[in-house]
């Protein structure tokens, strides 16, 4: 798991009411430990290992962590699409509210595309500066 997504995790975790701060810190140190050694392990892991969570709770937590990403990417897609006049604000509220009414949401630029607001080659360049963003830390 990456570091943004331990962050949003542990966020969620104690929004919860499942842990608290120094818990959090507690498991990442372990983490960090683990890694020096060469092994992997998310932070959800450690937190069921340590008996913070239960697998119910890990598997929840899980879901509102992809749900609070995919949100996260959304937003940033539709912002990156307006700012470089691919799309209006209305578009992508009509887009976002398709998204939410599918019982199996399609990805946000898949909509943009299907309604017409978007065509491949911009679905591609936004795509693009989202990922130079991403790496980039900004």
């Amino acid at each position: 798991m990456g570091e943004f997504a331990d962050v949003l995790f542990g966020r969620l975790a104690i929004k919860n009411g499942l842990c608290n701060q120094e818990q959090i810190q507690e498991c990442l140190e372990v983490q960090e430990n683990l890694q020096q050694k060469g092994i992997e392990k998310s932070l959800g892991a450690i937190m069921l290992e340590n008996e913070l969570i239960t697998e119910e709770q890990l598997r929840s937590l899980l879901q509102a962590q992809r749900t609070t990403e995919i949100l996260l990417e959304n937003t940033f897609l539709g912002k990156l699409a307006i700012k470089n006049g691919f799309l209006t604000p209305e578009q992508l509220r009509l887009c976002l509210e398709e998204q939410r009414r599918q019982l199996h949401p399609k990805r946000l630029g898949e909509i943009m595309m299907e309604k017409g607001f978007l065509t491949p080659s911009q679905l591609k360049a936004i795509l693009k500066a989202q990922q130079r963003l991403k790496q980039s830390g900004t």
